[in-house]
């Protein structure tokens, strides 16, 4: 599990140069951009144009991303997610499969012998994404030692998952009759199976222009135009380059801080909530903590860069996390997510401004200058050799400080630690 190969050419003198042009963010040393990829033992060579091939650690790459993100596919061609138990997710149409099992048709994805079909067993979790309204999350919650399906009505039908049929899927209820929910009706499904524990090694991690992310393990290959590798659950997977937003590596010398759940939260609006049994739900909407999405739930953007991995938040946010003195160093990016800056906001009220800090041990570590909308992000680092924890603040700034004075409102305070890790 723990080799490494990528054995490959982008071809740089075809149309599709562009596209198979990749910056990648490593441990050691700024971006690096490379018309080609190959890897073989644990190391990727990039080639720069006109230059030589320069060799890369696998376990000291933050990420891999096209430096041209593909576009993201009609929400159509895929209104469902499915994640297995090894944490691979994956977007696309529902379908029958064989004897009963779930066959996922994908714009971006096929096995490696043509068609995704998935056991019961592989499943965690199907959830509609697009296509209708769907209710709350709140709403869409698993039952312990048991199946669940949700349609969207909110309705909840227990049970034990047992066919996914041509039209939908089929909930035995015994002794009750089994019910069967209409995939046109479906909100979400979650399955009783235990996530998969994975093997020690380094695994990439391929995010896609649909949302998909796909988990591999050991050996993978990726060429001019097709990726194909294996999942930690043993599915054997082909994806054209041309959907691939970023690469990412688990299991190096770092560690996904979004990955990890926090040991405390704390919160406080920046306006009062009301007392009553909707306060907790009007607190994740004022100020929300939503890992790998901006504050509003869409992908981290930063001046026009994506981000597949951070956290966003609204302040006054503090994250508190263990570190057991397991890491040595803290890094992030830190701004105000460009969302705040489309059409779903007005202007008037100008584009939102943050203070990020960094906590060690209860110790002011780090800390950005006023960040605003727009502007350009912070880049923070903190040593954490030894510490226990560490929290990290989202603060906001009196208006007497505010870039745009008082009419910088905090409902534009859409902040985001985009790809926060924390290095061993």
């Amino acid at each position: 599990m723990r080799a490494l190969v990528l054995a490959s050419a982008l071809l740089a003198a075809t149309p599709r140069t562009a596209r198979a042009d990749w910056i990648v963010t490593t441990l050691d040393g700024p971006p690096q951009r490379g018309i080609s990829l190959a890897a073989d033992g644990g190391r990727v060579g990039l080639t720069p144009a006109g230059e030589p091939t320069r060799e890369i650690p696998v376990d000291g790459i933050v990420e891999i991303a096209a430096a041209v993100p593909p576009p993201p596919p009609s929400p159509s061609t895929h209104p469902f997610e499915v994640q297995l138990v090894d944490g691979t997710r994956l977007r696309g149409v529902l379908e029958s499969g064989e004897r009963g099992a779930l066959r996922l048709r994908s714009p971006l994805v096929r096995a490696a012998d043509g068609e995704i079909v998935l056991a019961a067993e592989r499943l965690r979790e199907v959830r509609r994404v697009a296509g209708a309204e769907i209710p709350g999350a709140s709403r869409l919650v698993r039952v312990r030692e048991k199946d669940a399906a949700y349609d969207l009505s909110g309705a909840r039908t227990e049970g034990f998952v047992d066919a996914f049929l041509a039209t939908g899927v089929r909930i035995d209820r015994a002794p009750l009759e089994p019910r069967e929910i209409a995939y046109d009706s479906l909100a979400a499904v979650f399955l009783d199976n235990a996530p998969l524990v994975r093997e020690p090694g380094v695994y990439a991690v391929v995010r896609l222009a649909d949302g998909s992310a796909v988990a591999l393990g050991g050996r993978f290959r990726l060429g001019a135009a097709l990726l194909e590798g294996t999942t930690p659950g043993g599915l054997s997977l082909r994806i054209p380059t041309e959907g691939i937003s970023s690469i990412g590596f688990d299991g190096g010398r770092f560690v996904h801080l979004s990955d990890l759940p926090p040991a405390a939260v704390k919160r406080t609006p920046f306006f009062a909530l009301p007392e009553g049994p909707y306060t907790d739900a009007l607190l994740d909407f004022v100020c929300p903590v939503r890992p790998d999405a901006s504050p509003d739930g869409r992908p981290i953007t930063l001046q026009g860069r994506r981000f597949d991995k951070g956290i966003g938040v609204r302040p006054h946010t503090e994250l508190t996390y263990a570190l057991r003195g397991e890491f040595r160093e803290f890094r992030a990016t830190c701004g105000i997510d460009d969302e705040v800056l489309g059409p779903d906001y007005g202007h008037a009220a100008g584009n939102g401004s943050v203070v990020f800090r960094v906590i060690v041990d209860g110790k002011p570590v780090a800390a950005s200058d006023v960040v605003k909308g727009g502007g350009a992000p912070a880049s923070l680092r903190a040593d954490v050799t030894g510490a226990a924890a560490i929290t990290l603040v989202v603060e906001l700034v009196p208006p007497e400080k505010m870039p745009q004075g008082g009419t910088d409102t905090p409902e534009l305070d859409n902040a985001v630690w985009a790809q926060p890790i924390l290095v061993r």
